[in-house]
């Protein structure tokens, strides 16, 4: 690498970041999971939370996750983790 050309380590740095949010999204959604399990339930009742990922900016380059717990859970709205890079 040549001193003072730093686009390798942006690069590195860029892809370490979008690799721990990639880790954050599966952390959170194993969670709601596991969460979800331990709720009560009925025969009728699906447990399972609803992951996505939208884009938040016109260009397709902000991401935002978004989980929804099912309806026997007391949070009845979307939570949203901050925007990531990608």
């Amino acid at each position: 690498m040549i001193h003072g050309d730093d686009s390798d380590d942006n690069c590195y740095i860029m892809l370490r970041s979008v690799l721990f949010d990639v880790f954050l999204f599966v952390k959170m959604a194993l969670c709601a999971h596991r969460y979800c399990a331990k709720l009560p339930s009925d025969t009728f009742t699906h447990l399972t939370p609803k992951c996505r990922i939208e884009a938040v900016s016109d260009d397709d380059t902000n991401y935002q996750a978004v989980i929804r717990l099912p309806i026997n859970s007391p949070v009845k709205y979307p939570i949203k983790v901050s925007e990531c890079f990608c």
